[in-house]
């Protein structure tokens, strides 16, 4: 294995042997050959470890560890220990690359940035179509603003990260099953000094795939309340300003408060008491004039937060008098 490799994949893989070939042929076509690949076999139950076998020989540096399935986020933290390269790609293993993804970003390598965002296209699984969709770079400013960092999305695998800069800032995944990359976001954004944009759609995001996490109809977690959280506590050790601090915290407010109709009847009840122990601690923390914050653009104000925890009552309210 070479020791100045520039590139570090790690690879999560739970059940996806219907697509786990064509992530790994994306890899096998790169134009540019220096990375290595970290994948995680996350407690598989069907042929996903014995297809990450078959193609053990094909790459130069290529390693799989097997656990109990552990869940996405733990399985990227089990990955990066063994990570060498200088920079770090955390690829799902039910999406694929472009044959140019690594010869791309390593033109953007030479500064040493932080970061380096690039966009994604949607391939639809069921009708086998390939478009831009909601995460390709089009709407991508050429410079990063912190103001509009909603706009870069949310999410780990449209970017790569300098390894030494996740070391030194203590960066990981949290310890939760759905939505993990949001607190990661947040945790790289606030922590790096210097962001790359790659205005070129580098990543192919599957959906409609029907065992994905994300495409579960009914949600039984409670992960946008622990998310927020998480990311309460993380922008507190930033000296972030005001206003954007309150964008952070109504959006992720938001996600929590409106998740509630999706929520499946079995925690529904213990979703809509922890959501208002939420909105509590929110009124208590913040100075007056914080509900105040109003902005229909981000989709992060007051006027949505009360309308959908007013929905969130109702609903429960009547749930409750059906119950009785």
């Amino acid at each position: 294995m070479k020791n100045n490799i520039k590139f570090s994949i790690i690879l999560p893989v739970y059940n996806v042997s219907d697509c786990l070939e064509k992530c790994l042929d994306s890899l096998l076509e790169q134009t540019c050959k220096d990375f290595e690949i970290i994948c995680v076999n996350d407690g598989s139950t069907d042929n996903s470890l014995e297809i990450l076998e078959r193609y053990k020989d094909k790459f130069d540096n290529y390693q799989i560890i097997t656990t109990e399935n552990q869940g996405l986020a733990q399985a990227r933290n089990t990955g990066f220990p063994h990570a060498k390269g200088k920079y770090i790609c955390y690829i799902d293993s039910d999406d694929f690359i472009v044959p140019e993804f690594f010869e791309e970003i390593f033109a953007k390598t030479s500064a040493s940035p932080d970061i380096i965002i690039f966009g994604a296209k949607t391939y639809y699984s069921k009708s086998g179509k390939l478009r831009q969709g909601q995460y390709s770079s089009k709407n991508f400013k050429k410079e990063f603003d912190i103001n509009k960092l909603y706009s870069f999305h949310p999410i780990c695998w449209n970017k790569v990260y300098r390894r030494d800069f996740l070391i030194k800032n203590n960066i990981s995944f949290i310890d939760t099953r759905m939505a993990e990359d949001q607190p990661f976001f947040i945790q790289v954004i606030l922590a790096a000094k210097k962001i790359v944009i790659l205005k070129k759609d580098l990543y192919i995001y599957r959906k409609q795939r029907g065992t994905s996490l994300t495409g579960a109809k009914k949600k039984s977690d409670f992960a946008p309340i622990k998310n927020f959280y998480y990311i309460e506590e993380i922008i507190n050790k930033f000296d972030v300003r005001k206003d954007l601090k309150q964008k952070i915290i109504s959006r992720n407010l938001l996600k929590a408060v409106s998740r509630y109709p999706k929520c499946s009847d079995k925690i529904k009840s213990e979703y809509f008491e922890k959501v208002t122990i939420l909105i509590a601690h929110q009124k208590e923390q913040k100075e007056k004039g914080w509900w105040n914050y109003f902005s229909l653009k981000e989709n992060c104000s007051y006027l949505c937060i009360k309308l959908e925890y007013l929905k969130a009552k109702l609903q429960y309210k009547f749930a409750k008098k059906d119950r009785k």
